[in-house]
């Protein structure tokens, strides 16, 4: 009954069983509200406006990660800092906007599920750019045309534009992310051998970041596809990977010292210049070499509009606005600043709790 179907027909599947239905055609356009409460949705389907009376709303639109305009406004650092877009592009903050016109509070500090996979080609800066349409859009693209580089969270030698180590690559996704704010370009490069499957098992770093040491073989060959694509570079001499990366005269220069040094902290089994693990370090000498440049990639976004425990939109005020309940990503009152990495899982129980939660709570009230 459940073999070759993905997860969410099974949940539709599920919901129509129980003699429910969803529609998959109808968009929110604005929140009902009469007499300080949220009473239904005006919704459009099949080019048509409709009213939909409801003695409670259930807002759960995801985030505003596909909305460049609200990025830069809401989260101006993570926007500089990103490069590539792993999210659902069509998560453009609906459900924060309907939400915020009927009266209700959004968090005061952002918040991003920020991964350090933007993989881009030499050269190329961090942040949105204008197309030729005006626009706004990542260099690096979306999920749709680049898929996101899993390696680049693994904890080898990063320098900058300048050749230069700049941080402890032992660290949550967005610290590194944060370190490379400083750095020209707002992009740094990521250098390893030909003997990195040995060094994923021994970094054994957790959460989503180890699905490069559980599929190996898959994951070298995306890193081998990304070569052919021009993204990640490989060469036969450090020399030869220098040229390809981009790094002339002095930083070419600096660079090679880097990587010498870095070497001598490896032979040492210990690091200290950046005072990382030494079970995270790995040595440079095994061709054929690999470098990539890398800035951040952004998930989804975490901050939404303030909600009490029972999922409940409040006001500016920290009022409940009656009939309006908020879950998943278009929720707040939960994240600041960055997701937290080192809690895998947190952002998808969250999800699942807090709707079981909301649904709970307007079945008591009918």
């Amino acid at each position: 009954e459940y073999a070759g179907k993905g997860r969410n027909q099974l949940l539709q599947d599920y919901i129509e069983k129980k003699g429910y239905s969803i529609d998959f055609s109808t968009s929110l356009v604005e929140l009902i509200k009469e007499d300080n409460a949220v009473t239904g949705v005006i919704a459009e389907q099949g080019g048509k406006y409709i009213r939909i009376n409801a003695k409670a709303v259930i807002l759960a639109t995801g985030g505003y990660a596909g909305n460049p305009e609200m990025m830069m406004a809401r989260n101006p650092l993570a926007s500089k800092l990103m490069a590539v877009n792993f999210n659902y592009l069509p998560n453009k903050g609906q459900g924060h906007k309907a939400a915020l016109w009927a009266g209700a509070a959004m968090d005061i500090e952002p918040a991003a599920m920020m991964f350090d996979r933007g993989a881009i080609k030499p050269g190329v800066d961090a942040g949105y750019v204008q197309n030729e349409k005006g626009e706004w859009i990542l260099p690096g693209g979306a999920i749709t045309t680049m898929t996101e580089y899993n390696p680049g969270s693994q904890p080898f030698l990063k320098v900058s534009r300048d050749g230069d180590r700049f941080a402890n690559e032992s660290c949550p996704y967005n610290d590194i992310l944060f370190a490379a704010s400083h750095l020209p370009g707002r992009v740094y490069c990521q250098v390893y051998d030909a003997n990195f499957k040995e060094d994923w098992q021994r970094f054994h770093t957790l959460g989503c970041s180890s699905v490069s040491r559980m599929i190996p073989d898959i994951m070298g060959m995306l890193i081998e596809g990304k070569v052919e694509e021009g993204v990640v570079m490989k060469a036969d001499t450090l020399d030869e990977l220098a040229d390809k990366l981009g790094f002339e005269g002095e930083a070419k220069e600096t660079f090679l010292a880097t990587v010498d040094r870095y070497n001598e902290l490896y032979d040492a089994q210990e690091d200290v210049d950046f005072g990382k693990p030494a079970y995270r370090l790995s040595e440079i000498r095994t061709a054929p070499f690999y470098g990539v440049w890398l800035a951040g990639n952004i998930l989804t976004t975490g901050d939404g509009i303030c909600i009490n425990t029972k999922m409940q939109a409040l006001d500016e005020d920290q009022n409940v606005i009656p009939g309006l309940y908020c879950i998943g990503d278009v929720s707040g009152s939960f994240f600041a600043n960055n997701y937290p990495e080192l809690c895998p899982g947190t952002a998808c129980g969250r999800t699942m709790t807090f709707a079981l939660k909301a649904v709970n709570t307007i079945a008591e009230t009918l």
